[in-house]
């Protein structure tokens, strides 16, 4: 079949499928951002010259690396990101399609050097693999999430570095300089920059060890610096393991802000990869979802259907590597799609659940399925042929379906709120929609029933208080708040609690909020504190702050001072508490006392030039605050 076709004319088929899958995603582009995007972008409202953008680029949070690189690309969008969301989704489904593109060469090549098939043949399956890739509808949760850029700019440098491995081992033979330079480019450069822009971009040396294994265990292109790549191998897994060491050496305190351990994540996630593999191949366009945090958690194997999950994973790993040599591409693709789950199905205690987590684990199956389709085709012809063609039309229709649903903000609130009512995020994503259609009881509504569906949720009741701030009518806030006091000490971890609880005492302060009872505002803050949840946790220096107000404005000012000092020593954002502080000691009379904590801010500069840039600044304001405070209190600044 393949023979008689020219040599040009996949090159000219995938630029079609590429315009078609830019137009079966156009219908997206006028979508929302989301809970993650907040927290990574909001920053870039205070980018106004190369010192904050490169402030933005290197503080990072959301990895161990930071993704550098990833935050670059944000920068063009700065300050206001929020109104040049259709521009980021445009440039994310561009990076789609160059990875499409870059999956297309990878698998030609990769085709190339392991079958004795012609060019055109590998070509045409490189081609269909691609389709099916760019085609997929739980790509969508990637491309339409702005943040996820991280996890698409990462596969690109995935890509281009396997690509420079591949053709380094091509030319071993002819070309030994070139071969190493090629293979050091790909394996070290590029799995560096991959990671730069998100930690399982250094998953590109495992899956440069399934290829390795699996498609090239026969080839003799291998044994060229092979020594060399086992090292490299080796430094890259011993990265890995020291990370799960961590988590083995203290599961208790690595798990403690989830609502599940670490043999429960283990069960758990062997029956999600197989929900990952239903969603990715069996579409159905309301089933893609950006909030998957209300996902069940399995606690045991009674259910013959875990214990089924459990089980296939280590026998299809056994028949993967004993059949690796005579079934290649059936080995390449299970083993690819549980290596690219290595970081966030395993061990590590991340959430349970994320679409955009498939994007790369996803191109070994589509390179075997294509690999397979045309062996039926070679047999079958005429009915494998229209049943490829059937399929590609369903995930086209099926894509074309979730990028319109998912352009269309208020319809896809309702629909992923409907399908996950005990999804704080799904809540929180309606309701802010109903807030801005000034549709209060909707909101309460919302909010009401999630505290309901989620009885460890606290953010639900204490955002229903803020909203019976405002409107008394739609429900008591001193009911509400002795019902989140209850839930406080075995409370989930939800990252803004302790910002709900400082609004409300805000609007309590204003007296924009008839609360009888103003203490069980402290004691909720008190009682999360003793959550090892939220003591233990990256937000205990925000309720710390909560305390500081408490005090403060009860006139206690030393255990204000100390609540202050905890939250500073708890903080990477060390200038406002810093300031404060000064205020406070100095209202306290210890005037070199305030000058002492202005010093130990700004005696020791970061090591990193870009952080150094902003702590300058830090420093030149903090001072500033500092000869304010001690002029105010009538005593020179003596320089």
């Amino acid at each position: 079949m393949f023979k008689h076709l020219s040599s040009t004319v996949p090159g000219f088929a995938l630029w079609i499928v590429l315009i078609v899958v830019y137009l079966l995603y156009a219908p997206g582009i006028n979508g929302p951002s989301y809970y993650d995007d907040t927290h990574s972008l909001d920053r870039l409202n205070e980018v106004y010259d190369a010192g904050s953008a490169l402030f933005f680029v290197f503080s990072g949070d959301t990895g161990p690396l930071g993704r550098p690189l990833s935050l670059a690309t944000f920068l063009p969008y700065a300050p206001d990101w929020k109104s040049n969301l259709t521009e980021i989704f445009t440039a994310n489904i561009l990076l789609h399609l160059l990875n499409g593109t870059l999956l297309f060469w990878f698998a030609f090549t990769l085709l190339s050097i392991t079958t004795a098939n012609e060019q055109i043949r590998c070509a045409w399956i490189a081609l269909f693999a691609a389709t099916i890739w760019l085609f997929l509808p739980i790509n969508v949760s990637t491309n339409l999430i702005p943040i996820q850029r991280m996890a698409s700019l990462s596969t690109m440098f995935v890509l281009i570095g396997l690509l420079s491995f591949i053709k380094g081992l091509k030319c071993s033979n002819s070309a030994p300089k070139l071969a190493f330079l090629l293979q050091f480019l790909g394996l070290g450069v590029a799995t560096g920059l991959a990671a730069l822009s998100k930690e399982s971009g250094f998953l590109l040396v495992a899956f440069a060890l399934v290829i390795e294994s699996t498609v090239l265990s026969t080839s003799p292109l291998r044994k060229r610096y092979h020594t060399l790549r086992v090292i490299l191998y080796s430094c890259v897994f011993a990265v890995l393991a020291w990370a799960f060491v961590r988590v083995l050496a203290s599961p208790q305190e690595a798990y403690v802000l989830r609502d599940f351990g670490l043999l429960e994540r283990l069960i758990t996630q062997s029956v999600i990869l197989w929900d990952y593999l239903r969603l990715a191949f069996l579409p159905r366009a309301v089933s893609y979802s950006p909030f998957h945090d209300a996902y069940s958690t399995y606690t045991s194997t009674s259910d013959l259907l875990v214990v089924a999950a459990i089980l296939s994973w280590p026998i299809l790993i056994y028949i993967s590597a004993k059949w690796r040599k005579r079934y290649r591409f059936m080995s390449f693709g299970i083993l690819w799609f549980l290596a690219g789950h290595l970081l966030e199905s395993t061990i590590l205690p991340l959430e349970l659940y994320f679409e955009h987590r498939n994007y790369i684990p996803l191109i070994g199956l589509v390179i075997a399925g294509a690999y397979g389709t045309a062996i039926l085709i070679e047999k079958h012809r005429r009915i494998t042929t229209l049943a490829a063609g059937a399929y590609i039309l369903l995930l086209g229709l099926t894509l074309f379906q979730t990028t319109t649903l998912w352009g269309n903000r208020a319809v896809a609130a309702e629909i992923w709120y409907i399908n996950n009512p005990a999804s704080p995020r799904a809540a929180q994503n309606l309701a802010i929609l109903y807030n801005e259609q000034r549709n209060s009881p909707a909101v309460m509504h919302v909010f009401n029933a999630l505290s309901e569906a989620c009885p460890s949720c606290l953010s639900s009741i204490l955002q229903s208080a803020g909203v019976a701030c405002h409107f008394p009518s739609l429900g008591s806030i001193d009911n509400l708040l002795n019902k989140a006091l209850a839930r406080a000490p075995d409370a989930r971890f939800d990252p803004g609690a302790p910002a709900l609880l400082n609004q409300i005492y805000d609007q309590v302060k204003q007296s924009r909020c008839d609360l009888r009872d103003k203490t069980v505002l402290h004691d909720i803050n008190t009682s999360l504190l003793d959550n090892p949840k939220y003591g233990n946790g990256p937000v205990a220096k925000h309720l710390y702050y909560n305390n500081y107000r408490f005090h403060l404005d009860n006139g206690d000012l030393h255990e204000a001072l100390h609540q202050l000092q905890t939250a500073l020593s708890l903080s990477d954002e060390k200038r406002d508490l810093t300031g404060l502080m000064i205020e406070l000691i100095a209202e306290l009379g210890d005037v070199d006392g305030a000058k002492n904590a202005y010093a130990l801010t700004c005696t020791r500069p970061p090591l990193n030039p870009a952080l150094k840039i902003q702590w300058q600044r830090d420093c030149r304001y903090l001072e500033e605050w500092l000869e304010n405070t001690l002029t105010a209190k009538g005593i020179k600044v003596v320089e």
